[in-house]
This record gives C-alpha cells, sequence and structure tokens, in this order.
C-alpha cells in the first residue's frame, strides 16, 4: 500500500510548479517563520476561497524540506467531508 510519505517529492514537485499567489506566498513564509519561533507551533488562518489547502500543503512542503523530513502535520477539519478534499487534494 502506498502512502502519502511515498510521494514526499511528488509534492514537493507539484507545489513548486504552482505560482502561489503573493498573498499564500507571504503566509507559507509567515506560518514557517512562527512555526521556527513558536515551540514547533503555528496556525495558518485563511479565509474562504483564498487556497488554504494549496498555502497550507506549500507550508507543510517548505518546514519538512527546513527540517531533513522530521515532521509529523495535523490537519483539522470541522466536516467529514472536508478531511476528504484534504486527502484528494494530498493524493
Amino acid at each position: 500500500m502506498q502512502t502519502i510519505c511515498d510521494n514526499i517529492e511528488n509534492i514537493r514537485q507539484f507545489l513548486q510548479s504552482i505560482a502561489g499567489r503573493d498573498y499564500q506566498k507571504k503566509a507559507i513564509t509567515g506560518a514557517c517563520n512562527a512555526f521556527m519561533q513558536n515551540r514547533r507551533h503555528a496556525l495558518l488562518v485563511m479565509a474562504t476561497g483564498t487556497g488554504k489547502t494549496f498555502t497550507g500543503l506549500g507550508a507543510a512542503s517548505k518546514l519538512s524540506e527546513d527540517l531533513n523530513d522530521n515532521l509529523a502535520d495535523i490537519i483539522v477539519c470541522p466536516y467529514q467531508h472536508l478531511v476528504e478534499q484534504w486527502v484528494e487534494d494530498i493524493v
């Protein structure tokens, strides 16, 4: 069975191929900086329709790379259909 971890390089390449909007790039940088300065904790809070999924994946990918792939992510969603959307986007 293939896991998400098996696809980490594909995920990184995909995220790098996306020309994110400036606010997404700033959010990724801000989240990564906050994570490193706040005992390895950070929240990414964005409005509906602003590209949270790809911004969050971009931040997770950047942090994972910075930490030599020594990172676990917890994605919290209030509804099951949102969890399924995250899984779909990650895969």
